[in-house]
């Protein structure tokens, strides 16, 4: 008797979820396998989705008036520097309403852009920059792992406390799950805030474990401002196992800092459910009159990708950008698994004729994740874009380049993780000089990489290519 009611609640359990995930009005795609997982598994697809498939489009996490109180410093600032600029030609008009639209992104000049390819560059500049410090430092990190380049850091953060210098860090709870609690427990007891982006006690275990943080930034007295894909990990500088990772991050000075203070004063209320004075961190809000840039300035989006709203939007905006160009795209990702919506896109591009060439690692830090990846590549070759692979050590960056206009860069990875599951950060860089630059250092990266012959790559082994489809096919779940 009590056999036969756990097996009914057990029936009903499993009937819920599939009515719930109906209710949704999921993608097919998506659907389809987690019901054929909680329906055709016991016990461990229930935990499977308890764990993995939850859908957050329809939570709030933060509140709609402290919302919009953050993001309408930028907004106030694009209405008072851009009012009269003309510099928003045809050619991007559909790429900055998307980002407006879908994003709630203004568009912001910036100056003084530095582009890194290498830690050692990066972490250079950032550690110069963190002595200089005057007012604050906001630092923002997937992993901050506690070797000796978060020591580095760590020392100049306790030092810059002492000095009266506010500094606040939030990592993620998962991506740095192997720092050692000692080390944040050292921050905070010299001064230093410190909060872990939605705590994961049991990574898995939880229904929270899913939906990261993958952010990378930093802000320095509202003046200086860094993104892009590298963490803080020593494998950046001197690499592992898989040779020197190469990745992509960027420094900027400039109006456009505002928009990434306002991505960390949002997160820093999430995690911390406070809000400082808000005037204290924007440097910009105090300078007086009306600065109309001038013709031609170089201008940016910032574009915040997450688990929760309404729509898509690092999905919608590289879409909308590989759709509208006209000549060639250059794609750096150490991931692919696209969306159907995105690899379609990229297919349509490149059968209407635009070159579009795309380097992916060879090696990768996760073998399941690159077998998922090779399977996209046949198909992209039929239709005439070709693929490389990076041969020196592993290629992080996360970097987009069109017609030398437009270029992208930031934390996304061009797979189904960065475009529905992680909290992300994509800038959008409207300026022809740092279009030219990442173009030339993607040509540098094709010297080290390989192109991958469509005859050979035909030919590889029907067990190779059974095991690429089965890896793609489970990486819909997640």
């Amino acid at each position: 008797m009590t056999s036969n009611i756990i097996i009914a609640v057990y029936w009903l359990i499993v009937v819920s979820i599939v009515l719930i995930i109906i209710a949704e009005n999921r993608n097919p795609l998506k659907a389809l396998p987690w019901i054929l997982v909680v329906s055709l598994l016991p016990v461990v697809g229930i935990l499977l989705y308890v764990v993995l498939g939850e859908d957050l489009r329809h939570v709030h996490i933060i509140d709609r008036r402290i919302y919009s109180r953050i993001t309408n410093i930028p907004f106030g600032l694009q209405q008072r520097l851009l009012t009269h600029h003309q510099a928003q030609n045809e050619y991007t008009t559909p790429l900055r309403r998307v980002a407006k639209k879908v994003g709630n992104s203004p568009l912001l000049p910036f100056e003084n852009l530095s582009i890194f390819t290498t830690g050692k560059d990066k972490f250079t500049a950032l550690l110069k920059d963190l002595e200089q410090a005057k007012h604050h430092i906001h630092l923002e990190y997937y992993t901050f792992d506690d070797d000796n380049i978060a020591k580095r850091i760590a020392v100049i953060l306790k030092n810059k406390v002492s000095q009266g210098v506010c500094v606040r860090i939030i990592y993620d709870g998962v991506g740095s799950w192997t720092t050692r609690n000692s080390f944040w427990k050292e921050l905070r007891k010299n001064g230093i805030e410190v909060f872990p982006f939605i705590k994961v006690a049991f990574p898995f275990l939880s229904n929270k474990v899913n939906y990261r943080n993958h952010r990378k930034l930093a802000v320095i007295d509202g003046n200086i401002g860094y993104l892009g894909g590298m963490n803080v990990a020593d494998r950046y500088i001197l690499g592992d196992t898989l040779g020197a990772w190469r990745d992509t991050h960027f420094r900027f000075t400039g109006d456009a800092v505002s928009l990434l203070q306002s991505a960390f004063m949002l997160d820093w209320h999430i995690v911390s459910h406070r809000i400082p004075n808000l005037k204290d961190y924007f440097p910009i809000m105090h300078s007086p009159g009306e600065n109309k840039v001038p013709y031609n300035t170089a201008l940016m989006q910032l574009v915040s990708g997450e688990p929760i709203g309404k729509w898509r939007t690092i999905e919608q905006v590289i879409t909308t950008l590989v759709l509208n160009a006209e000549e060639y795209i250059d794609i750096e990702t150490p991931y692919f698994l696209p969306t159907p919506t995105l690899n379609d896109a990229i297919i349509l591009a490149a059968l209407s004729g635009v070159r579009i060439r795309m380097i992916v690692p060879r090696k990768s830090d996760v073998p399941s994740v690159q077998l998922a990846s090779l399977s996209y590549i046949a198909e992209l070759m039929d239709a005439g874009v070709e693929v490389y692979f990076y041969n020196e050590g592993f290629l992080h960056s996360k970097i987009i380049t069109c017609d030398e206009k437009v270029s992208l860069g930031g934390s996304a990875n061009l797979d189904f993780r960065s475009l529905e599951h992680n909290f992300e950060l994509l800038a959008i860089f409207y300026d022809e000089h740092t279009a030219k630059k990442l173009h030339a250092t993607f040509e540098e990266d094709l010297k080290k990489s390989e192109r991958i012959d469509p005859t050979r790559w035909a030919n590889r082994s029907k067990k190779l290519r059974f095991a690429e489809s089965v890896m793609r096919l489970s990486s819909a779940l997640f």
